[in-house]
């Protein structure tokens, strides 16, 4: 027999006696964790890799006009990383919204966070990635033509 666990994540979950224990589906196998020491850590490396690019800033603001490359001109980099993350955490949103399904949207927070939370690691890492390779890039190209 089996008897109902406390509510979790909006539901009940059966808990078995004996040494059987249920596989559990990918979405639930662990609770995202929020680390923000290790966020923290992230927006600081961010923060200063952007810092090497303040030279530059100070340049721009002397051009003659403004510029706005046309290859970026219609790119919405927030929304870019936020579609790359939302790919990078489909089973924690599946089970959010089955969640909504059966029990709606008020017994389902626990499923939102664990999605915002992966979201958020996700963003935090790809943003840093980015500022990695905006600021190595900037060092190298045209160096020849730096004096």
């Amino acid at each position: 027999g089996f008897k109902m666990s406390e509510e979790k994540y909006g539901g009940r979950e059966p808990v078995y006696a004996g040494a059987f224990t249920p596989k559990k589906q990918a979405a639930e196998r662990e609770v995202i964790k929020d680390d923000p020491v290790a966020m923290w850590r992230i927006k600081s490396q961010i923060m200063k890799q952007l810092e090497g690019l303040e030279d530059a800033g100070e340049a721009i603001e002397t051009r003659p006009e403004p510029f706005v490359s046309k290859t970026v001109a219609d790119v919405d980099l927030n929304a870019a990383v936020d579609k790359a993350c939302h790919m990078q955490c489909p089973q924690l949103w599946d089970a959010y919204l089955r969640c909504t399904e059966d029990k709606g949207v008020e017994k389902c927070s626990g499923w939102y966070s664990d999605y915002t939370k992966c979201i958020d690691q996700c963003t935090s890492k790809l943003f840093l990635k980015l500022t990695y390779a905006i600021t190595e890039d900037g060092k190298s190209s045209h160096a020849r033509f730096s004096s």
